[in-house]
């Protein structure tokens, strides 16, 4: 993705996750492309969500991770999101949640050739809107299902 597109993706991305998931805090990724967030949601559990802008491709991804140790999982290989059972780290796409296989959803944004930044604008809102409500929708209640888990693990 052109780095123009890039950072109006990254930032039309914070706007949103600011005003809809507020408890997300964004932190270095150390990863270049990636806009990473953290939410500590208890001393043992901390959530993380990677906005992934595609290096050629206009398009976007976002992957969602956990860890009881407070370090995001950059070694944990992805795994099924649903084997929260014995883990204490887990990193996996979002579109794992809800779509058929090969689950690997990536959101794409076209402005023509000669789009004002305006008319840029205005075509990343639509797919980033689009990824902050299935992340809502989807990921949401993973991490409350994750928070459940690691309640009763601890008791």
């Amino acid at each position: 993705m052109q780095s123009e597109l890039g950072r109006a993706v990254r930032r039309a991305f914070a706007v949103g996750l600011a005003a809809r998931l507020p408890q997300f805090v964004q932190e270095k990724s150390g990863r270049h492309g990636v806009a990473q967030y953290v939410w500590r949601a208890s001393e043992q559990l901390s959530f993380y969500l990677s906005l992934e802008v595609h290096r050629i491709w206009n398009s976007f991804t976002i992957e969602v991770a956990w860890s009881t140790s407070g370090k995001y999982p950059a070694s944990t290989v992805p795994d099924d999101p649903n084997s929260i059972q014995s883990k204490t780290e887990l990193r996996f796409r979002l579109g794992e949640l809800w779509a058929p296989p090969p689950k690997d959803i990536w959101w794409e944004v076209r402005p023509g050739p000669s789009c004002t930044r305006e008319e840029v604008r205005l075509k990343i809102e639509p797919p980033v809107q689009e990824a902050l409500d299935q992340l809502v929708i989807y990921g949401v209640p993973y991490m409350q299902r994750v928070i459940e888990r690691q309640s009763s693990r601890q008791n």
